[in-house]
């Protein structure tokens, strides 16, 4: 009887122990398989947003908690910048991770006149790349790879024709903020938006995760937020009510109701168990307009230290608060100063899935993974270049390392070598101590990499001719929105 007890307590001893063999195999295989899995991306970005206007950037009056957050559990690029002070440029090399002069743009014109929207499709988003990868891939918010009125937008210009599967934004600059503001959506469609447009778009990229856990998926949450008008919530704005300037606290409201989203969405991927193979990106797509914009621009943002504004190649104008979250690959709580660019973020996203941009369009966008895991060290880029046509003569601007030259309203042939000034940013970040008479050969040496840089660009799309013939259009945009900006 003993031996059959013994027996017995052997057999349920090897029953639990092949159990937990099963359990610790299945368990095994499940990580393996989620790190096998390609990671999901969510790309944020917010609208005309002043740099100094978060709480990791230094902002007082305003109060920034889930971007705080997404910035603790991830990396703060110091020293990224966007490729031009204004929308449409600064987007086009957010989502394809190229130099928009590459094909001509360098203004928001070069998205509104339909030579220049047929060129920018011709280009491979990284939402393509990804979609033709079998990622699930969606945009909610503002596209803005196309601009200007609605007669004047063609087809091709759409996002579901540029690689997103699910599509619910407003197709151009600007827009108002209240319930029932129109927008497009994927396929030609059009809604009102059933309440106030930065909740709902947060909603949208909410309901988009909660629907994809099974599948790797590529989310672009582009909001209009804070661009103007200057529309926020009574609840909003109270919450900011200690602030007496009221342009500042409607504009602080919006910045709280953006915020808020971004944390819903950062709870979402938590509460879906994605976190730990999700990649979080933030940034702006250009620094806050001059407290004098008119009011298309107008949004009483602040870009604390930084000199100059949207629309100028100044640090105000293109600098931006690029975030990166990945848990186990970025590191957390990190401040990294080398020279990087919003471009960076399609090669970073795209090296992480292991994908590639098509060969006959090489990405100027960096791999920033091996910068901040330790394999590489320095700056990612030995230069950035912008030139902005947004005034009748255009600005040029370059940055090599801590040094950074720039010009104003540069003739037709371009810059002029003795009209640069010169600034060194690891001293003087608000550009205010021009040194090119003390170092006239950091000046020769960088007007050169500029001319070398500016030869490889297109020349600038020029204007339909008068009578020009109307080109296709979408039809539901076409009818939407025949005065949107």
């Amino acid at each position: 009887m003993n031996n059959l007890l013994g027996s017995g307590r052997n057999h349920q001893t090897m029953k639990r122990l092949l159990l937990n063999s099963l359990l610790l195999a299945g368990a095994i295989t499940l990580h393996a398989a989620e790190q096998s899995r390609n990671p999901n991306i969510v790309l944020i970005v917010s609208d005309d947003m002043g740099y100094a206007d978060l709480g990791f950037t230094g902002v007082k009056d305003i109060k920034t908690p889930n971007l705080d957050r997404l910035a603790a559990a991830g990396t703060f690029f110091t020293d990224a910048y966007v490729t031009g002070p204004i929308c449409v440029p600064s987007r086009m090399g957010i989502m394809t991770g190229r130099n928009q002069a590459r094909w001509g743009v360098y203004n928001n014109n070069g998205g509104q006149w339909p030579e220049g929207q047929k060129r920018t499709a011709a280009e491979t988003t990284i939402a393509e790349i990804f979609q033709q990868a079998g990622y699930a891939t969606a945009l909610f918010g503002k596209w803005h790879l196309c601009g200007g009125r609605a007669e004047q937008r063609v087809a091709e210009a759409v996002p579901e024709r540029n690689g997103f599967d699910e599509v619910e934004m407003i197709p151009g600059g600007m827009s108002g903020f209240w319930a029932g503001a129109p927008l497009y959506r994927a396929g030609g469609g059009t809604v009102k938006a059933p309440e106030y447009l930065t909740d709902h778009f947060g909603k949208l990229a909410v309901g988009f995760i909660e629907r994809h856990k099974e599948k790797p998926f590529f989310l672009a949450l582009t909001f209009n937020a804070v661009h103007a008008p200057l529309h926020a919530l009574d609840a909003d704005k109270q919450a900011n009510g200690e602030i007496a300037a009221m342009d500042r606290r409607t504009y602080a409201g919006m910045m709280t109701a953006m915020d808020r989203n971004i944390g819903q969405v950062l709870d979402a991927i938590a509460a879906a168990g994605l976190e730990p193979n999700t990649i979080v990106a933030f940034l702006s797509d250009n620094g806050g307009p001059a407290p004098d914009a008119e009011g298309h621009s107008r949004n009483a943002s602040g870009n604390g230290p930084l000199r100059g504004y949207k629309f100028d190649v100044w640090e105000g104008g293109v600098r931006t608060p690029m975030v990166m979250k990945w848990p186990g690959h970025i590191p957390s709580g990190k401040r990294f100063a080398g020279l990087s660019s919003s471009m960076d973020l399609g090669a970073t996203f795209l090296a992480a899935a292991g994908l590639s941009a098509p060969a006959d369009k090489p990405l100027d966008g960096v791999n920033l993974l091996p910068f901040l895991n330790g394999e590489k060290t320095g700056d990612p880029h030995d230069a950035l270049f912008w030139e902005c046509r947004w005034f009748p003569k255009p600005d040029c601007a370059a940055r090599s390392g801590t040094w950074k030259i720039v010009q104003r309203e540069v003739g037709p042939n371009g810059p002029d070598p003795a009209m640069w000034q010169l600034f060194d940013l690891g001293k003087d970040i608000g550009e205010q101590n021009n040194l090119a008479a003390q170092h006239p050969e950091r000046v020769r040496e960088m007007d050169k990499a500029f001319r070398n840089w500016r030869a490889q660009m297109a020349a600038p799309i020029q204007a339909p001719k008068p009578g020009a013939k109307k080109p296709a259009t979408s039809k539901a945009i076409d009818s939407q929105f025949p005065q949107a900006e």
